[in-house]
């Protein structure tokens, strides 16, 4: 079971996971100030919930498993340097990795279909979100591969922040918002600030694997720039639902000393074990901002 979860990223599901909570939360905000009496349809369901969860979850463990088979398959991942360690010392076969692949493409499906008919959003928008993202976890790494062209960051600002968080939302309230592009910004800078420490780290690797990123493109120096960019933003980006919503949403601030502490390591290139350090940080900002946002709706 380890093993399995190891390929799978099982850590990685945070970053899925917290956008698809954040959509609904907001979604719960709007579903709430409706007028007493409205049917009970139109309240937030949490079977939605929890089948999105479910269809998000297996997309994205789906897309690992992509990102192993073809890291593997083109040389990127290597003996001594690879952090997946999946295929590179044999703890599953490519043949099973593409099993798992095609297994979790099917659960996600059935989920998506399932809570499709529950939802009152319009068939054709919530299948071609769906499939956006489906194929964007297939692209980042297999057929054309978008990582191996430096657009890989990117798809990662997209899929994780507000496709994710517009597909949980438009789910429970059949309907778009522009705001949840707007809200989903500080959860999608912290998972690319997680990509562009690892390829940072990465650069001499890669190039020598023939492909290209934004840290490759950028170089150490700029690539620094980009990363702070990426890990401040979110604290700054907090500042207009504060204002306009409540202060508490102010609360993940409690992390920012951490921040501090991981730019200095980034500055000084000691790069080895920083990317855990930032899935840590981004995990408890995330659920330090979902929760604030959905206290501050209760209260008010």
């Amino acid at each position: 079971m380890h093993m399995y979860l190891k390929a799978l990223r099982a850590w990685s599901l945070t970053a899925s996971g917290l956008p698809v909570l954040l959509g609904n939360v907001l979604a719960y905000r709007d579903m709430s100030v409706q007028p007493a009496g409205t049917d009970d349809s139109s309240r937030p369901s949490v079977l939605i919930l929890v089948l999105t969860l479910i269809c998000v979850s297996f997309v994205h463990m789906a897309g690992n498993l992509i990102n192993t088979y073809y890291d593997y398959k083109y040389g990127v991942d290597q003996h001594k340097q690879a952090d997946d360690r999946t295929l590179v010392d044999h703890f599953l076969q490519p043949s099973e990795v593409s099993t798992l692949c095609l297994l979790f493409y099917s659960i996600s499906l059935v989920s998506f279909l399932a809570v499709a008919l529950l939802s009152s959003l319009r068939l054709e928008y919530s299948a071609f979100l769906f499939f956006v993202g489906l194929s964007g976890s297939f692209l980042y790494t297999g057929g054309m591969g978008f990582k191996y062209y430096a657009l890989g960051d990117i798809l990662v600002l997209a899929l994780f922040g507000p496709m994710a968080v517009t597909f949980s939302y438009m789910l429970q309230t059949g309907t778009f918002a522009i705001k949840t592009a707007l809200f989903a910004a500080p959860l999608a800078f912290g998972t690319e600030a997680i990509l562009h420490c690892n390829n940072t780290r990465d650069i001499e690797t890669d190039r020598r694997a023939g492909i290209r990123t934004i840290a490759i493109v950028l170089g150490r120096e700029w690539s620094y720039v980009l990363f702070c960019f990426l890990l401040f933003t979110p604290y700054i980006i907090l500042s207009c639902p504060a204002c306009k919503i409540s202060m508490l949403i102010f609360l993940p601030y409690v992390t920012i000393n951490e921040a501090f502490a991981i730019e200095l390591k980034f500055r000084t290139q000691q790069l080895d074990r920083l990317p855990e350090r930032i899935k840590m940080l981004t995990l408890k900002f995330g659920l330090l901002y979902v929760s604030s946002i959905l206290i501050s709706f209760w209260i008010h």
